[in-house]
């Protein structure tokens, strides 16, 4: 009799071991699981699971403040956000819509680069977060956690001249966002219960709602829980049975939902891109596929952090461990290296249109004189100077004074200067019709933002067009930063005197 209970106390003791193992690989409680990892200190494992990656982060954001800062800004002047109901339902009229929104949303605070830096730093410091979690990355692989906000960084500092021509809104923080959420969405799949379809169930409800919410960003995150659903359990009896069933409903959510949007919902997408919305379209006088690679990338890596998961080794030595940091981190740092677009004289060209916005014509001039024996000055760079002499009332003494030069902007397509520069040309020698025409047909074309507004105001203004100015002071007014611009300019609405006094 003894015997007997003996051997039934063993066998329910083995049947709970074999449990445990199996939750530990597929269920919630493997996070909680102490994970031995030898050679390793409790200072070490913290230091290498979180210091190096929020340290690698900081060196990003000092990295763009200190060569970036103009572009930034020039960014948020290529933007705009109102506080208005209908700027919001403008957006929603396309899938990604509110991605969009959110992306104007934060671009704006780049009105303060420091600020906007900060925002974005905050933003990727939550997707590695995510991403520990939804994926398990074990403390000695943290540098993993830095691909991703490094492939997002590129997306954002290899734009150049792309800033005049890119349709889609706030795509410096919509990339980021919607991979982020998108991953966060990972993170609630692989901790839900496996009973009942409850994870099938949650796939097919987070497409449903974050595609039309965020795009291909909803549709990515879809496909990286069915690969997940691969390394771990989904609830039913037979594990192959699971992993093809959500296979299954991930195929049928990511093929269906966008045709049912198209079909139903929106009527402003075109078919051919219903499955890319919330991506920029690098298309100007021809497809340059080659700015995509950073998205590929960004989406490749996170499926291999879905693959992976669950195989990470538990034991790894501590000279494996520093050397495969090493090797990760100078990687990235040649990655975003090759990827940061370098162009010296498309820089000044920022510094000197900002120069100029703040009348400082001091500051135009000696921006022009950085050239080096052997660089050119664009065209852009030419005029800009001499605008600076003629505002100075020295152009006939010292014009020829300055290195000529009429170098190609460093850009795979034609860049124009009736996107980049006329504007600000055109209203500054008094060409007050043609400075509009180009504000209202870029509007047009690629989007209304800050800069348009600004100059098609003053023109109004100076043509003696009130109401028509009116109207750009009401869209300024619904802004965060440029209220007290429109504030500024509203008395020249009552008072023609005013203009003729300046502007």
């Amino acid at each position: 009799m003894n015997d007997k209970k003996l051997k039934k106390d063993k066998s329910v003791k083995a049947h709970d071991a074999v449990a445990h193992l199996s939750t530990s690989h597929h269920g919630r409680s493997a996070s909680s699981a102490p994970v031995a990892q030898s050679g390793l200190s409790p200072l070490m494992r913290t230091v290498i699971g979180w210091v190096l990656p929020v340290l690698g982060l900081v060196a990003i954001a000092v990295a763009l403040l200190a060569y970036d800062s103009d572009f930034l800004f020039r960014v948020q002047e290529l933007n705009l956000f109102l506080y208005t109901p209908l700027f919001f339902e403008q957006q929603m009229v396309v899938s990604g819509g509110f991605l969009t929104w959110l992306g104007t949303y934060f671009t704006q605070y780049f009105y303060h680069p420091w600020l906007g830096v900060a925002l974005l730093s905050l933003w990727w410091m939550l997707l590695m977060w995510f991403t520990k979690r939804a994926f398990r990355l074990p403390a000695y692989a943290s540098a993993l956690l830095l691909v991703p906000v490094v492939m997002l960084l590129i997306t954002v500092v290899d734009m150049g001249y792309w800033i005049f021509y890119l349709k889609l809104r706030g795509h410096v923080f919509a990339a980021t966002i919607g991979t982020t959420v998108a991953v966060g969405l990972v993170w609630l799949y692989r901790v839900l219960s496996g009973r009942f379809q409850m994870r099938n169930l949650f796939m097919l409800l987070s497409t449903v709602v974050a595609y039309p919410l965020l795009g291909y960003y909803g549709l990515m995150a879809t496909g990286l829980m069915a690969l997940l659903a691969w390394r771990m359990g989904n609830g039913l009896r037979d594990q192959l049975l699971s992993k093809v069933v959500a296979t299954i409903v991930a195929v049928v959510a990511i093929i269906f939902v966008p045709l049912v949007c198209y079909r139903y919902v929106y009527c402003q997408t075109p078919e051919s891109g219903i499955y890319t919305t919330a991506l920029p379209i690098y298309t100007f006088y021809g497809e340059h596929n080659s700015y995509y690679l950073p998205f590929e990338l960004l989406t490749l890596v996170l499926a291999l952090f879905a693959l992976a998961y669950g195989s990470w080794r538990k034991t790894v030595r501590r000279s494996y461990v520093v050397l495969g940091n090493i090797a990760v981190l100078a990687i990235l740092v040649v990655g975003a290296w090759m990827g940061w677009y370098k162009d010296n004289n498309f820089r000044r060209e920022l510094i000197m249109t900002h120069a100029v916005e703040d009348l400082d014509w001091d500051k135009v001039l000696q921006t022009y004189q950085t050239l080096g024996e052997n660089e050119e000055p664009t065209r852009m760079m030419w005029m800009l100077k001499n605008l600076a002499l003629f505002r100075q009332g020295t152009a006939g003494d010292n014009m020829y004074h300055y290195k000529n030069g009429s170098a190609a902007p460093d850009a795979p397509f034609q860049v124009r200067l009736s996107q980049t520069g006329a504007k600000l040309i055109y209203y500054h020698y008094g060409k007050l019709n043609f400075c509009y025409r180009w504000c209202l047909e870029d509007g047009v074309e690629y989007g209304w933002c800050v800069d348009y507004l600004k100059y098609m105001l003053k023109c109004s203004i100076l043509n003696g067009e009130m109401k028509v100015a009116k109207k750009y002071i009401d869209l300024l007014k619904a802004t965060k930063y440029y209220k007290d611009y429109a504030e500024h300019y509203e008395p020249y609405l009552t008072n023609r005197s005013l203009p003729r006094r300046g502007s």
